[in-house]
């Protein structure tokens, strides 16, 4: 079925906004140009005990969605540039490093080797996050290009995550509340199209163009508890409950899903893919 690339939106900061744009580029670290290139650490954390990438809890539970209020954007040079929307003069850029590796990122047990940027970026984050010992490291230039780490299809991190535009309207409908977006499922590409809610469960792959460029279907989305809490921080019963009732088998566990993980492939894994917005993809659904 043919359906057409409604949204691309990268996220050059672990946990941080969502930047929307017009074009992407494919292949670089098996999913978007700058997404995902600097990750929030926990400097107190072991990452060879467990995971410290940031992530939305906080000391006691307290939950963190201002990672996601935070002002950033690439500059001209690749630059990482990040400011509180509270403070808009007061900017922090973080240059990309070809630096090697002198800190570990853990992220879902995955270990990664980064560049710690700087005591200036690290001073901004504990201070707006109010959390002491936070850092920011930057993926390394092999990792990002797949000479260092795991090769790209065994990674755990999953690079690209992909929603139906009619899996969100669904949604949005069930509870009255047309402000209720994509945005919220932190998607890297929105397909619209004569799609049924929820149908990615049942693609197989979708083909973007030259070079049998594919994005093949890994797994379902496992919903973090984000889509249920309002950008003020306040759960939103009204969510919660049409997210549990999205169960799926996932691990042999049942958890609430929501679009579908996707992994970028190609005969020639050299070339990168440039892809657009409003550009026609053509979707396999699985053989049943």
């Amino acid at each position: 079925m043919i359906g057409t690339i409604e949204n691309i939106i990268t996220y050059p900061l672990t946990g941080g906004p969502g930047i929307e744009s017009d074009f992407g580029v494919l292949g670089v670290h098996a999913g978007l140009l700058n997404d995902r290139l600097w990750v929030p650490y926990d400097d107190s954390l072991d990452p060879q005990a467990g995971p410290n990438r940031v992530s939305l809890k906080g000391p006691k539970g307290k939950l963190y969605p201002k990672l996601g209020q935070l002002a950033v954007h690439i500059d001209q040079n690749g630059s990482l540039v990040m400011c509180d929307p509270n403070y808009p003069n007061e900017v922090v850029t973080v240059p990309y490093s070809y630096a090697l590796a002198d800190c570990t990122v853990n992220e879902f047990g995955e270990l990664t080797p980064g560049v710690d940027t700087g005591n200036k970026a690290s001073d901004f984050l504990s201070e707006y996050l109010k959390h002491p010992s936070i850092r920011l490291a930057q993926k390394t230039h092999g990792w990002i290009h797949g000479s260092e780490g795991p090769a790209f299809k065994d990674r755990v991190v999953a690079p690209l995550h992909v929603i139906a535009q009619s899996s969100v309207d669904a949604l949005s409908h069930a509870i009255e509340d047309d402000d209720y977006d994509y945005v919220r499922f932190r998607p890297s590409l929105v397909i619209g199209g004569n799609f049924e809610p929820d149908s990615e469960f049942d693609w197989s792959k979708i083909v973007i163009g030259i070079h049998n460029a594919a994005l093949d279907i890994d797994r379902f989305t496992v919903r973090c508890i984000v889509t249920g809490i309002d950008k003020s921080g306040v759960n939103r019963n009204d969510v919660l409950p049409l997210l549990k009732a999205s169960k799926r088998e996932v691990k042999g566990k049942l958890e609430p899903v929501k679009g579908v993980y996707v992994s970028y492939s190609t005969d020639e894994p050299e070339i990168q893919t440039t892809i657009a917005v409003q550009q026609k993809v053509n979707v396999v659904s699985k053989i049943k």
